[in-house]
């Protein structure tokens, strides 16, 4: 049995749009709650939302091509630049790895691809399958680097990245790879979402100020505060990691 350690990490979230500014905002009690702006919230119960911070949009033209941008929902371009973080992070090349021993296993309930989007068919759009597919995750991830080992995308709600960490465990314990690249994204801040989720009680109406919002353990916490966010870890053989003088942060 291989023993699995991570040697990569890659974040974006309401707290940053890195991983050290997301961990510099979580250990100094920052709130990443505001009100929603990705859209007209005039008709909505819940108008606030975890979202991430300016400059996300400047992060994806450097990040992403155009033409790829345009056949990615925001949730899978998220993901996709939290992979390169984490890879890059590692000090990973994958040219020195064998393909076939390097796999990719995201955890998303969907694309988050918006209902109005899909639902315009009049607008010419030639990605509409491909941005509404849930291995786009994957895909694209496995596209850029190469790589033809296991591509996944796990689908078990809010448990989806937890469920696709001990998948890709599995799979470099049991010596089928040598290198997993594992995490989830959500950019769940839609209005179809938060209507429904409003639908059932379960959000937090607590908006002034958004920051006081579902607060855990608190006598007057009323639900939970909807968010977009990703993160991305390298899992590896201790054996690979201790061969190329990774960095390890963690068995």
């Amino acid at each position: 049995m291989q023993r699995v350690v991570v040697t990569g990490l890659g974040m974006i979230s309401p707290l940053g749009l890195d991983m050290e500014s997301s961990w510099d905002g979580l250990i100094n009690g920052k709130s990443g709650v505001r009100q929603i702006d990705h859209f007209d919230t005039s008709n909505l119960k819940v108008k606030i939302a975890a979202q991430l911070p300016d400059g996300f949009e400047a992060l994806l033209e450097k990040r992403i091509k155009k033409r790829l941008q345009k056949q990615m929902t925001r949730s899978v371009a998220m993901n996709f630049i939290t992979a390169l973080m984490a890879v890059e992070d590692a000090g990973l090349d994958f040219s020195l790895l064998t393909p076939e021993r390097c796999g990719v296993i995201i955890g998303a309930s969907g694309t988050d691809y918006p209902s109005a989007d899909m639902a315009s068919i009049e607008e010419y759009d030639n990605a509409r399958v491909v941005k509404s597919m849930s291995n786009a995750f994957p895909a694209w991830i496995c596209l850029h680097y190469g790589l033809s080992g296991p591509s996944l995308t796990v689908g078990t709600a809010c448990s989806s990245a937890g469920y696709a960490m001990g998948t890709a465990h599995d799979f470099i314990t049991l010596g089928l790879c040598d290198v997993m690249i594992v995490g989830g994204a959500s950019c769940s801040i839609l209005p179809e979402f938060m209507t429904g989720f409003g639908d059932m009680m379960a959000l937090s109406e607590r908006d002034v100020p958004p920051a006081h919002a579902s607060c855990p353990f608190d006598l007057k916490r009323d639900g939970f505060v909807m968010g977009e966010g990703s993160g991305v870890l390298i899992l590896e053989s201790e054996q690979l990691a201790r061969k190329r003088g990774a960095r390890i942060y963690s068995e």
